[in-house]
C-alpha cells in the first residue's frame, strides 16, 4: 500500500510540474516577445522604415444604438463598437520562436499610436477616445484596438417636412495634424447591418455608409472618413397626438361656419371648440 501512495503521488507532483512549467513557458514567450518588439522602440515616430511610406488605418463601425437627437443644439447621441487598425513595422516577430504565440496585448502608452480624432464632436474631447482599452498585436505587426464608443457629434437637421423627416448624420474620423502623405484612412462598408442594434422608440435606422473626403490645406493633402447615418423620424406618435386632433378641431370649426346665425348652437359650438 506505501509503495502505491509513493507512485500516486508522484504522478501527482510530475503533472503539477507540467502544467507550471507550460504556463511558464507560455507566460515567458510572451514577455520575451515585449522585450523584443519594444526594445529601442519610439513611440513618438511613425513606424515605418521608409519615411515615404504611408500609414492606412482602416476603420470599422457598427452601430448598436441611437441615444437620442437634440434638435435645439442640433447633436445626435449614438453607441458604436469600433475597430481601427494599421501596420507597424517594428511590432513583428517569428511566433516558430516563441511557442507559436502569433498575438499579445500591449497597453496604449507602450506604442505609436495615429493621431485620429472625430472632426464633428460635440462633447469636447476630440483626442480620448477609450484611453483604458490595451491594443491587439499580431505578429506580422498589425495592430488593433476595439472598443464601445458613446459619440455625440453636429448634425445639421432638416425638420420641414416635420414629423416625416428623415435625417443625415455624418461622423467624421480623421488625422488632426499628419497629411494624406503620412497617414492615409480607409473603411470597412458597413452597410445597413442591424444585426446587433438595438431599436429606438423615435428613430428608425434606415443604412450606415461611408465615404472617403480628400481636401488640400495650405497646398498639402488630407483625408478623413464620413460616416453618413441615415435615419427616418417614426411618426405614428405624432400623427395620432398632433395631427389627428389638429384635424378634427379644423373641420369641426369649419363645420360650424355652414351653421345659420339664427341657430344658437353655432355661438356655443364655436366658443366650445376655443
Amino acid at each position: 500500500m506505501g509503495e502505491s501512495e509513493g507512485i500516486l503521488k508522484t504522478i501527482v507532483l510530475i503533472s503539477a510540474l507540467v502544467v507550471l512549467v507550460g504556463d511558464r513557458i507560455e507566460s515567458t514567450g510572451s514577455e520575451d516577445i515585449r522585450d523584443l518588439i519594444l526594445k529601442d522602440y519610439h513611440r513618438s515616430v511613425r513606424p515605418v522604415i521608409d519615411p515615404n511610406q504611408v500609414i492606412n488605418v482602416t476603420y470599422e463601425l457598427v452601430l448598436r444604438q441611437i441615444l437620442g437627437l437634440d434638435e435645439r443644439s442640433q447633436t445626435v447621441t449614438t453607441f458604436l463598437w469600433t475597430k481601427e487598425a494599421w501596420h507597424d513595422e517594428y511590432l513583428k516577430w517569428n511566433p516558430s520562436d516563441y511557442n507559436n504565440i502569433t498575438e499579445i496585448r500591449l497597453n496604449r502608452a507602450d506604442v505609436w499610436l495615429p493621431d485620429m480624432v472625430v472632426y464633428n464632436n460635440a462633447n469636447g474631447t476630440f483626442g480620448d477616445m477609450g484611453s483604458s482599452f490595451t491594443l491587439q498585436v499580431q505578429y506580422d505587426g498589425m495592430v488593433m484596438i476595439r472598443r464601445p464608443l458613446i459619440l455625440s457629434t453636429t448634425c445639421q437637421l432638416d425638420v420641414i417636412y416635420f414629423p416625416f423627416d428623415s435625417q443625415r448624420c455624418p461622423i467624421e474620423f480623421g488625422s488632426w495634424t499628419h497629411t494624406a502623405d503620412e497617414i492615409d484612412v480607409s473603411t470597412v462598408e458597413t452597410g445597413d447591418n442591424k444585426e446587433n442594434y438595438m431599436d429606438n422608440g423615435e428613430w428608425e435606422f434606415i443604412r450606415f455608409e461611408s465615404d472617403y473626403v480628400a481636401y488640400t490645406h495650405n497646398n498639402k493633402p488630407y483625408s478623413y472618413i464620413s460616416f453618413s447615418l441615415y435615419i427616418k423620424r417614426k411618426s405614428l406618435y405624432y400623427m395620432f397626438n398632433l395631427l389627428a386632433p389638429c384635424i378634427m378641431i379644423t373641420t369641426i370649426a369649419l363645420a360650424g361656419l355652414f351653421l345659420p346665425c339664427e341657430s344658437g348652437e353655432k355661438l356655443i359650438m364655436e366658443i366650445t371648440i376655443l
